[in-house]
């Protein structure tokens, strides 16, 4: 009698522990057990009978069958992972090594009053409506123990139970039920769960919908695979029709050619677990001539091609194809459409205008295959179409002379383009001895494509032949001393000239089949020589100065293209000083300051500095400029110096280059004399200048006396 209160005082607090604490997969702490390799077999069953309303009672029926290997043991008894054997053993009999008739009992008391179901999340069933599901009637639990004998057992042996409810829930005043399933990792959660509810209601959203398969009305839960513990919610909702898009391809808005396939694909949305049946007919004027159920592609649409000639239909006929889309409660969706047979292709008229640099136009025949163009020409084409539908006619014109190259309108298409020649002939993307070869003209395809609105197309291809109207391209470069001559390399006085012409090229001819003419100065050096005499030529006898060189190129066809250009010889590098004139201001006497002035040119290129020296005082340095090709390199000097000496005035020029520092002198070549200054001289002078003015007063007086006033004639 004591045993039997004791185990029932336990049996009651683990009671009371499972049911505050989800059945865990593992012990807490006791990480020996592999979960891969214990097979927990069973199924759990959730009905739900009765109409879904808002705010009712429903009943449910509640049944699970669960199977576990004796070497898992159960979360009501300590150390689970040494298996149930042991446990019973060691925490419900004497831990002697052997499991007798009463441990047996207590264990199948302990767990009949773990399932007493007091809340059904924690039972590990579920939770409707954000509620708990109430109980009807006790739960009906049949365990299935282990055998009595030794805890350790060389058989692989099972330990099992079954249970089963009669419960209630009550929804709430949405139209959508919400059904969460608990996911803690108990044991129970190891085998799947069967929901089986009534019509009209179905399976419509889960986040974890992964690990839900089945129908709408009947699906099964693999709580064991959720990645996470978390609760699972599903959205459970009334029946609705399925949800029907149709798009057509081939045809177009209102009609379809004859003679082509056109494809209907459509979609049905639905619930996730559903898989709506597909019925389609084809009909003419009530007649139903076909009828197919279709077929799923992998994105789960469903494709139709229908060909009307091959189901009986005639230009003018009307095609009236109609979808049903039924799903698994039997609702259905439907979608129509009447499409017009149209069997006749649509006409164009065009016309081909060529109209040449010169303004010449020429009328192209569209009937030829291909049409010869030159190069300089514009291609001027005009469309214009008609179909007996009288509605709208695409009118298309692509080639490839470009990527992306095209023309549309509708009805009329008009434009002009230009064919040049292409890649293959010769240009500058070729190395020098590749672009002197021959080359065969461009070809380009210039197609037409006419489409009615049924999608009736009529093609029409034709070949651009691209005519050589295009001279030689004439590349030329002026060498001196075997440099190519630039702004930073100038051809020089006396530097061996040459006009080379090896880069230049013609589009199809070979080089050698081309004629040069060279004019330099004005004056023809070369008239129509071949190529072996033009590729090279050397200009003599051309001195400082800018030159005019023309060079005209013809082709074999006589097509020509001419180039000018100058280019300019500059004088030599150094320094060419010359003195062209100079002024003296001031007495060349001894003591006197006299000012200097020199004007001076340079002849030759390079620039430095210059002074004007006497004796020892110099004047500051001006600059000396280059010559160029159009000027000499002027300069001017001007110094005042104080004299020092009698005799011939010693004034010279000091220069000195810049960059090479090149120095000199330049001497004056007219002689210009300095004197002294003369003191007695100059007395003397004085001294006359007084006698002469007594003189002059002396003979003032005698005139007086004689002819004026005082005058004693009589």
């Amino acid at each position: 009698m004591m045993r039997m209160s004791v185990n029932k005082s336990v049996a009651v607090f683990l009671t009371i522990i499972v049911i505050l604490t989800p059945l865990s997969f593992a012990e807490s702490g006791d990480d020996n057990t592999n979960s891969e390799q214990i097979q927990i077999t069973g199924q759990a069953t959730l009905s739900l009978t009765g109409d879904l309303l808002p705010d009712s009672q429903i009943n449910a029926t509640w049944n699970l069958e669960i199977v576990i290997p004796e070497e898992y043991g159960t979360d009501l008894l300590p150390n689970q992972s040494t298996g149930i054997r042991s446990q019973i053993d060691n925490h419900l009999g004497n831990s002697d090594g052997n499991i007798t008739e009463s441990e047996i009992s207590d264990f199948i008391q302990l767990l009949t009053n773990a399932r007493t179901w007091i809340n059904s999340e924690v039972a590990g069933c579920c939770m409707f409506d954000y509620t708990e599901l109430t109980l009807l009637s006790p739960v009906t639990v049949i365990v299935s123990p282990p055998s009595v004998g030794p805890v350790i057992s060389t058989s692989s042996e099972t330990w099992s139970w079954s249970e089963s409810a009669e419960l209630m829930a009550s929804t709430d005043l949405r139209t959508t039920r919400l059904l969460d399933l608990p996911r803690t990792g108990s044991l129970i959660e190891e085998v799947p769960l069967v929901v089986s509810i009534q019509e009209p209601w179905e399976f419509r959203f889960s986040a974890m919908q992964e690990i839900i398969s089945g129908e709408p009305g009947s699906f099964t839960v693999l709580r064991a695979e959720s990645p996470v513990y978390s609760t699972i919610r599903i959205a459970i909702g009334e029946n609705s029709p399925p949800s029907v898009t149709v798009s057509r391809s081939g045809g177009m808005s209102i009609s379809t050619p004859l003679n082509g396939t056109i494809y209907f694909t459509s979609e049905c949305e639905d619930s996730i677990l559903e898989t709506p049946s597909f019925n389609w007919r084809l009909s003419n004027n009530g007649t139903i001539l076909n009828s197919s159920v279709g077929e799923y592609d992998s994105d789960g649409r469903v494709v139709i091609p229908v060909n009307p000639a091959q189901n009986g239909y005639l230009s003018g006929d009307i095609l009236s194809v109609d979808l049903t889309c039924v799903d698994s409660f039997g609702t259905s969706s439907s979608w129509y459409e009447n499409i017009i047979i149209d069997g006749q292709n649509p006409s164009y008229d065009i016309r081909f205008i060529e109209i040449t640099s010169e303004g010449i136009e020429v009328q192209r025949n569209e009937s030829e295959h291909s049409m010869i163009i030159r190069s300089d020409s514009e291609l001027f084409v005009d469309v214009i179409t008609s179909d007996n539908s009288n509605l709208p006619v695409s009118v298309q014109v692509v080639s490839n002379k470009s990527q992306g190259w095209r023309h549309f309108s509708n009805d009329e298409l008009y434009f002009s383009a230009v064919f040049n020649q292409g890649e293959q002939v010769n240009g500058m993307h070729l190395s020098v001895d590749e672009r002197h070869q021959e080359r065969t003209n461009s070809h380009w395809e210039l197609i037409l494509n006419v489409t009615d609105e049924a999608g009736n197309t009529v093609n029409r291809a034709w070949d651009i032949i691209v005519e050589d109207s295009a001279g030689p391209v004439i590349i030329p470069y002026i060498t001196a001393n075997s440099t190519r001559v630039s702004p930073s390399e100038p051809a020089r006085e006396g530097d061996n000239i040459l006009l080379t012409l090896t880069e230049s090229f013609d589009d199809l001819d070979n080089i050698l089949n081309t004629l040069w003419t060279v004019t330099i100065n004005g004056d023809q050096k070369y008239t129509n020589v071949s190529w072996m005499e033009a590729e090279k030529i050397e200009f003599s006898n051309l001195g400082i100065g800018i030159h005019y060189v023309e060079i005209l190129a013809t082709d074999s066809l006589g097509n020509s293209a001419d180039i000018s250009f100058q280019f300019s010889i500059e004088p030599k590098e150094g320094f060419n000083l010359e003195i062209i004139q100079t002024d003296i201001s001031g007495d060349q006497l001894i003591g006197n300051t006299i000012n200097f002035r020199a004007s001076i040119n340079n002849y030759q290129s390079s620039v430095g500095s210059a002074r004007a020296c006497y004796a020892d005082t110099c004047s500051a340095y001006v600059m000396i400029p280059g010559a160029t090709s159009s000027s000499s390199g002027y300069f001017e000097i001007d110094a005042d110096f104080q004299l020092l000496e009698v005799g011939p005035l010693d004034i010279r020029i000091e220069w000195i280059g810049n960059e090479d520092g090149e120095s000199g002198t330049l001497n004056l070549n007219q002689s210009i004399m300095v004197s002294e200054q003369d003191d007695e001289g100059s007395d003397y002078q004085v001294q006359a200048f007084f006698a002469v003015l007594s003189v002059l007063v002396i003979l003032i007086f005698l005139a007086n006396r004689l002819w004026g006033k005082e005058s004693m004639r009589p």
